[in-house]
C-alpha cells in the first residue's frame, strides 16, 4: 500500500505540478489527499478521479472509494479504534507531522484545468466559452422563449442548471443584466402560470457568481431530457404551448 501511494504522490507531480498529501490510516493503508485551487461541484469528481487516476495500475489502489460519496475517511489525527494509533499526515522521509506542523501551505495544489478529462456527470472544471452563433443557436435556443414565457415549475432548477449558465457563459450578461432577465423570467412565471414563490436575490447572486467562476454551460434540450426528465417535461410543456 505504502509504495502504490508514493507511486501516485510521485505521478501526481510529474503529470500535474501537484503534490499528494500522504496520511497513514492508524492501521495498516495510506491514504492520499490532493487539496484542489478551487472549490468544484460534487458531480465534477468522478469525471477527475477517473480521469487522474484511471490509467494508473496500482494493486491497492481503491479507486472506487474516492468514486462513492457514501464511503467515509478517517479524519487525520485521530486515532484507530482497533490499534489506537495516531492517523498522522507523514512527510516526505515518510516522519509523522504533528498536528501543529501540518499546514495546507506545505502542497501545492492541483489545478482542475490542466486535467483532460474524459468522463464528466454535468459541469466543466474549466471555463469554456461558446461563441455566438449557430452552434449555441442550436443548442440554447429554447432558453430564451422559456426566459419569456416562465415556468409553471422548477424555476429554481431551471436558473440553476440552465440559464445562469446561459446568460454569464454563453450571452456574456453582467452580473446586473442577468440578474434583470432572471427577474423578468419569474415574473413571467407568476404572470402566466401563477408559479409566484419568492427567490431571493441573494440566492441568484450566488448562482451567478458560482457559474461564472467554475465556467459551467447551461444543458442543452437533450441533455435536460437525460438529467432531470422532469424538467424537460414541463419545458417541453411550454415549448409545445406556444
Amino acid at each position: 500500500a505504502l509504495r502504490d501511494a508514493l507511486a501516485l504522490i510521485r505521478y501526481l507531480r510529474d503529470q500535474y505540478g501537484a503534490d499528494g498529501a500522504l496520511q497513514f490510516t492508524g492501521r495498516r493503508g495510506y491514504r492520499v489527499w490532493v487539496f484542489l485551487k478551487q472549490p468544484l461541484n460534487p458531480s465534477v469528481f468522478p469525471g477527475l478521479v477517473r480521469s487522474l487516476l484511471g490509467s494508473l495500475k496500482l494493486e491497492t489502489l481503491e479507486l472506487q472509494a474516492s468514486l462513492d460519496r457514501r464511503h467515509l475517511f478517517r479524519i487525520p489525527y485521530t486515532l484507530h479504534e482497533d490499534t489506537g494509533r495516531i492517523a498522522w499526515f507523514l512527510d516526505s522521509g515518510l516522519n509523522p507531522l504533528s498536528f501543529s506542523e501540518w499546514s495546507y501551505s506545505l502542497y501545492e495544489p492541483l489545478d482542475p484545468g490542466v486535467v483532460k478529462i474524459t468522463r464528466i456527470e454535468n459541469l466543466i472544471p474549466k471555463p469554456l466559452i461558446l461563441k455566438r452563433g449557430l452552434k449555441s443557436t442550436r443548442l440554447y435556443g429554447y432558453i430564451d422563449s422559456i426566459l419569456r414565457e416562465g415556468l409553471p415549475d422548477g424555476r429554481k432548477r431551471f436558473i440553476l442548471y440552465i440559464a445562469s449558465r446561459y446568460l454569464v457563459n454563453v450571452k456574456g450578461y453582467s452580473m446586473d443584466g442577468a440578474l434583470e432577465v432572471l427577474q423578468g423570467f419569474l415574473d413571467a412565471s407568476c404572470r402566466n402560470y401563477g408559479n409566484c414563490g419568492r427567490v431571493y436575490q441573494s440566492w441568484l447572486r450566488s448562482v451567478l457568481n458560482g457559474v461564472k467562476a467554475g465556467g459551467y454551460m447551461p444543458w442543452s434540450l437533450n441533455a435536460l431530457k437525460d438529467r432531470d426528465p422532469d424538467l424537460h417535461r414541463i419545458v417541453e410543456g411550454v415549448l409545445n404551448s406556444g
